[in-house]
This record gives C-alpha cells, structure tokens and sequence, in this order.
C-alpha cells in the first residue's frame, strides 16, 4: 500500500483523539454554514488564485460555501482528513488541480462549511509589497511546511479579520504558501484553522 502523508490534505491520527464537533456558532464565528444561491462567488476565488491576484483580495466571497466550490473545480476523490485547531477538529480535505499553478489547491472543510484554502507556491508578484500593503500580522505562529516535519518559528502570519494567512520562509522573505478563509478573530484560528500535526507517514 502506498504511504500518505499526514499532513495538509491526509488524515492525521496522532497524539491525543481528536474532536468531532464544531464550536457553537457565534457573532464573531466565521464558520457560519450558508446556502449558496450559485457558484459565482467560488468561480471568482479560484480565478483569483489561477492569476496569482492575491494583491486584489478582499476576503471570502460570501455565498462561497463547500458545494458551491466542489461545482466549479475539479476535486480528487476519495478525499482525506486532518486535525485541525487545537480543539482537534476532524476535518475533511480535499485536493484539486487548477490550471497555471505548479501545486494543488487543498481545501479544508466541515459539515459543508468551508474551513480554508491552502495553496503552497502562490503566484506574487512583489512580495514585499504584498506583505507591507497587509502590514503587520495579527499573531505569528510556529507552523510545518509540506513533508519537512521541522517546526519552523513564527512562519505562519496571520490576518484572520481579511482571511488569509501566509507561511514565510526561514529568512521571512519570500511567501512559500497561503491560506484564505472566512473572516475569523485570533482565538477561533487556534482552535479550529491552525493545523497542529507534523507530516509523517502512514501505512
């Protein structure tokens, strides 16, 4: 059998049993499950993505819910799990292939609501630029990058009220990968977005 990695996109079954329920929806939640009235909103994210115009982006496109995104790409099945947050949230993954970008798109999600979307390689023009128009990052945490199961310090920059996270390299100068989600607060990313494993193998 082939080995899969526990990491962004495969179930990851270490450490203490991880959690099944969501949080209580609140005001400030931002995993708020909604009907989508059409798939427009998520055409509008993945075209994003596909031009590299992450400079343009002005948080999740309301409406852009799990089935509406699973209607205009493509994604692999079956799908995986991960653990997400340190409530340990089991999350379902899945994984597409979009046209002009060298990695896939992994999508987090939960009961049809969307979690994020993460993207390793995004295209940037000017990352210096990017990261001075998004100033300073609410929270900085320590994160894992692909199969490298080394904790890197404070490489993963957090903008939870615009939705987007970016993970830096050793030297903080280059924007290695990012993830875009609902608007959310500090708190509700650690315990529900922020994914806490290292990759490894399984059988």
């Amino acid at each position: 059998m082939l080995a899969v990695l526990c990491s962004s996109w495969v179930f990851a079954s270490c450490g203490n049993k991880p959690s099944t329920s969501l949080a209580e929806p609140t005001k400030e939640s931002s995993l708020v499950k909604k009907q989508p009235e059409s798939p427009k909103p998520c055409q509008l994210l993945i075209d994003l993505l596909t031009r590299g115009d992450l400079e343009a982006w002005q948080g999740w496109p309301t409406g852009c819910d799990w089935a509406s995104l699973e209607a205009v790409a493509n994604f692999a099945k079956p799908g995986g799990h991960t653990i997400a947050g340190e409530k340990r949230h089991v999350t379902q993954v899945r994984r597409t292939t979009l046209s002009n970008l060298s990695s896939p798109l992994v999508v987090w999600h939960r009961e049809g609501v969307v979690v994020r979307a993460y993207l390793q390689y995004p295209k940037i023009d000017d990352a210096a630029q990017f990261i001075k128009k998004l100033g300073e990052p609410r929270i900085k945490l320590d994160s894992y990058f692909a199969t490298v199961p080394t904790l890197k310090a404070k490489s993963e920059w957090v903008y939870p009220s615009r939705g987007i996270s970016l993970f830096m390299s050793t030297d903080q100068s280059k924007v290695v990968a990012v993830a875009v989600y609902p608007e959310t607060t500090v708190e509700r990313y650690k315990n529900e977005l922020h994914e806490m494993e290292p990759p490894r193998e399984l059988d």
